[in-house]
C-alpha cells in the first residue's frame, strides 16, 4: 500500500512542478534578464555596449513587439536589425510581480534605447 501512495505523490509533485514552470517561466526569465543589467543607469550599459561595438535596442512583447523610446522609421529599422528582446514581457500579466518586472523592463528599454539611438545619431 505504501508503494502506490509514494508513486502517486511523486506524480503529483511532477505535475505541480511542471505547472509552476509553465506559469512562472516568463517571470523568471524576465527577472534574470533584469538582474544582469544596471537598472539604475541604463545609459551606462548602453555606453559600454557602444564602446564594445554591440549597440542593441531592447524590445518588449505585448499585443505586438515594440521598442520603447524609439520613434521614426529609421530608428525602428536600426533597432530591428540590432534587437535584444525581453522575452518575459507580454500583454498578459500573470500577477503583481510580473507587472512590476514588466514596468521595470519597459523603463530600462526606453532609457537604454534612447541613449543608443542618440549615440548612433539615427534620424527619425
Amino acid at each position: 500500500m505504501k508503494r502506490p501512495a509514494i508513486i502517486l505523490i511523486s506524480i503529483c509533485a511532477v505535475v505541480v512542478a511542471a505547472l509552476a514552470v509553465t506559469v512562472y517561466r516568463p517571470m523568471v526569465s524576465l527577472w534574470f534578464d533584469l538582474a544582469l543589467l544596471n537598472e539604475a543607469a541604463p545609459e551606462k550599459d548602453a555606453a559600454i555596449a557602444l564602446t564594445q561595438g554591440q549597440p542593441r535596442c531592447f524590445s518588449v512583447n505585448g499585443y505586438a513587439r515594440s521598442f520603447p523610446g524609439v520613434e521614426g522609421e529609421n530608428a525602428r529599422a536600426f533597432c530591428e536589425r540590432n534587437e535584444r528582446n525581453f522575452s518575459g514581457t507580454s500583454d498578459i500579466i500573470v500577477g503583481p510581480w510580473h507587472a512590476d518586472l514588466q514596468h521595470r523592463a519597459i523603463a530600462y528599454a526606453r532609457a537604454y534605447n534612447r541613449h543608443v539611438l542618440v549615440a548612433k545619431v539615427v534620424a527619425k
